[in-house]
């Protein structure tokens, strides 16, 4: 069965109207302060911002149709170091900075599981490496089932990172 694919410029807002009539919204304007020119453009700004989110929201629904679960990277480059959002300016922004995968599915509000799937003998020692699996919205279940598949595959890290840190202390 083929699917409708909608124009780019469709709207899905509908136009009912809400409030007083026409004209004694316009006498209730022109008795508001105008807000400068920089709060306006604030606005405006949020308004494109919002637009394009949508923009984005849309067409990652369409690509999950035909693709329900997107594997990912969790993080760009080796998890960092415990507490290194406690060490200054540099560890939040290595922290917060570096989880754009992460970001990108809760902006677009898409649910998302997170699993290791492997240890890595890094420089800094053992460490996971994750994997983010995204669903189609309201289909956490499929992520889940994911996580706990590739869970099931690889075992379970937490163990092995465990022993290491007893056996360290």
């Amino acid at each position: 069965m083929a699917r409708t694919r909608w124009p780019k410029s469709t709207v899905a807002y509908g136009s009912l109207r809400i409030g007083p009539p026409r004209n004694q919204l316009k006498r209730t304007i022109g008795m508001l302060p105008t807000p400068d020119n920089s709060e306006c453009s604030r606005q405006t700004e949020l308004l494109r911002m919002l637009a394009k989110r949508s923009h984005y929201a849309r067409e990652w629904s369409l690509f999950l149709e035909d693709y329900p679960l997107v594997l990912s990277p969790f993080l760009p480059q080796p998890f960092f170091k415990p507490d290194r959002d406690t060490e200054g300016a540099e560890g939040v922004h290595e922290v917060l900075g570096c989880a754009v995968y992460s970001y990108a599915m809760n902006f677009l509000g898409l649910p998302a599981a997170c699993v290791p799937a492997r240890l890595a003998e890094l420089p800094n020692g053992l460490q996971p490496i994750n994997v983010q699996i995204a669903a189609r919205r309201w289909r956490e279940d499929l992520a889940v089932d994911a996580a706990a598949a590739i869970e099931a595959r690889v075992g379970q890290m937490c163990k092995p990172l465990w022993e290491r840190m007893t056996r360290s202390d």
